[in-house]
């Protein structure tokens, strides 16, 4: 039944829908660490890397931007090995999007563009189904230079 992965899976929605809401600060968090520590005793690659960006953005709504950089730069760190090779899925990308935004809103346009450029050749238009997902970053990005 894999009732390790529901419940954590249950508890990053749990904890994400809670956050939504604006209450228990104390709780949301509690709720994380149990399935931070869920994901590691039985090694849920996926969630792993769900959770660490469930938290970043849970800072980021908090209004605490140098916790969601800290959260996205420890998610990009992680080693996940799946069957040998690297995974770079969903998360990956999410991190590495919001990073560009993030140095994008402080003013480092070059860096913000590099990022995006390894987006894009790590999840290519036609082949990648995650695509879209820098797409809209680098649109953020074009629509907030045009507008300065």
């Amino acid at each position: 039944l894999n009732l390790p992965y529901l419940a954590s899976l249950g508890m990053l929605t749990l904890a994400s829908k809670t956050e939504e809401l604006g209450d228990q600060p104390e709780y949301i968090l509690d709720l994380l660490t149990r399935s931070s520590v869920l994901n590691c005793k039985c090694n849920i690659l996926a969630l792993q890397g769900n959770c660490a960006m469930v938290r970043a953005q849970v800072w980021s709504t908090w209004g605490r931007p140098i916790m969601n950089q800290t959260l996205i730069q420890l998610l990009l760190r992680l080693n996940f090995i799946q069957e040998g090779a690297p995974y770079q899925g969903e998360q990956t990308l999410i991190g590495l999007s919001n990073m560009a935004l993030n140095l994008e809103n402080e003013g480092n346009r070059d860096l913000a563009d590099s990022i995006l450029t390894v987006c894009q050749t790590l999840y290519p238009c036609p082949t990648s189904q995650y695509s879209k997902l820098w797409k809209i970053a680098k649109n953020k990005m074009l629509f907030s230079r045009h507008l300065a």
